[in-house]
């Protein structure tokens, strides 16, 4: 368990007062979806009755936005759309900038991972805009890390290192470790499709140090540095990273790592000549991007 996590749970063993012991409780359970995205949703229901019970519209529109997220990264998109748009509507209706702010930007995800870029970066756009209202330097940069993986998906790799180079500062000086390690993921595919394979591996690596096993982000950085080691031939080492990688992914219910390494899984036995086990792989991955309505890896995968 994180530092973070202990404080909190400290913080909300000495409140009485139900909607702070609710506000705690939220937080508490943000850190954890980044590790357990289950138990992230099983408290975000706890959240909801709670919210009910007191008549806290805010924490329920919080506890909304969480499960709309936790849906988003089980790939669950239609059920995540449903969440946040009642968390949107708690929103509007308590007149709450930050939360309609962290809603727009957990749009924007779901509709960047179906490929509707335009849509993603308007929301995107507006959540920045409310952010530089608010004057929350750190939300903008969490809106800014969102943008990049746009000009990401777009193929427009200076751009996307220009906004995610203008986050870490922020990242850094508040010192929030997770949003750190996702920008330096984000760093670390931006380097790797400019074939700076040195730089890549070294984001990708430092997350891998710093993520605890289990989690979503040790996951993704096992993938990362598979595909990495495979660009560079050490093909018994990058198999080695994505089966692990995989193996973690499969546990975490995370569909976007286990794409990634069927993928690299598929083109590295097409390498060695396992044409068969390749296809098996590609098809893996490629039966994933569908049910999920991943168009951009649908694409790659094609």
């Amino acid at each position: 368990m994180n530092t973070r996590i202990k404080e909190l749970q400290r913080q909300y063993e000495s409140l009485t007062n139900e909607n702070q012991r609710l506000d705690t409780f939220i937080d508490i359970a943000m850190e954890i979806r980044n590790s357990d995205v289950d138990e992230a949703i099983k408290m975000a229901d706890q959240i909801l009755e709670r919210a009910d019970a007191a008549q806290y519209r805010l924490a329920k529109g919080r506890g909304l936005n969480l499960k709309g997220w936790c849906y988003w990264r089980q790939g669950n998109y239609d059920e995540g759309l449903n969440f946040l748009q009642q968390a949107h509507d708690i929103a509007m209706e308590c007149n709450n900038l930050p939360l309609k702010a962290r809603v727009l930007n957990n749009f924007g995800y779901i509709y960047r991972d179906r490929g509707d870029l335009a849509t993603a970066m308007t929301f995107f756009e507006n959540a920045l805009a409310l952010n530089e209202q608010l004057g929350d330097e750190v939300a903008q940069a969490v809106n800014l890390s969102s943008i990049a993986y746009v000009h990401y998906d777009l193929n427009d790799y200076e751009n996307a290192l220009e906004f995610a180079l203008r986050c870490l500062p922020t990242f850094d000086k508040a010192k929030d470790l997770h949003r750190l390690t996702s920008l330096q993921h984000i760093l670390g595919n931006i380097y790797f499709k400019l074939e700076n394979y040195q730089e890549a591996l070294r984001y990708f690596e430092i997350n891998l140090t710093e993520s605890e096993e289990g989690t979503v982000m040790h996951a993704l950085s096992l993938s990362g540095v598979g595909k990495v080691l495979y660009k560079n031939g050490e093909l018994e080492e990058a198999e080695t990273a994505l089966l692990a990688a995989m193996e973690e992914s499969e546990k975490l219910a995370d569909v976007e790592v286990q794409i990634t390494t069927n993928y690299y899984l598929g083109r590295l036995r097409m390498d060695d000549g396992a044409f068969r086990k390749s296809k098996n792989c590609l098809e893996a991955a490629f039966e994933l991007a569908v049910q999920y309505h991943r168009a951009h890896d649908e694409m790659s995968i094609h």
